[in-house]
């Protein structure tokens, strides 16, 4: 089954709303939602969430060519984009660990819409 963008981004809330992260000390983000417009910074994440101290973005990808475009954006290749944890959700074995910038997660999504977390991300410490 193909996902479009906006059923991955639906997963993607869905997900932050039940992660488990032991060893960042939270289970969830209790504050979640997707495809949010902040007329403050450049940036719309597909899914973002908020617990206690920490925020997590999730970008959703549905191609190849949608992922290296992304590092094209000003945010990403300066290193100013949102999110103390930073994933890309994709379906299975659309990006490589190998491709990943520096720090960022990767979870799967399988053709029954079941998400897998590849690789974790790295703490960014956010000015």
């Amino acid at each position: 089954m193909e996902f479009t963008h906006a059923e991955l981004c639906k997963i993607a809330d869905r997900w932050l709303g039940k992660a488990k992260k032991n060893n960042i000390r939270f289970k969830t983000f209790p504050i979640h939602t997707r495809e949010t417009i902040c007329q403050m910074v450049a940036e719309v994440p597909d899914a973002i969430g908020w617990n206690y101290c920490y925020s997590c973005i999730i970008e959703v990808k549905v191609s190849k060519s949608d992922f290296l475009a992304d590092f094209k954006k000003e945010f990403r290749s300066n290193g100013d984009g949102m999110g103390n944890y930073r994933f890309y959700m994709c379906p299975e074995d659309l990006i490589k660990e190998s491709d990943l910038p520096q720090g960022w997660g990767l979870i799967y999504v399988d053709e029954k819409g079941k998400t897998k977390e590849i690789k974790d991300s790295a703490l960014f410490e956010l000015s």
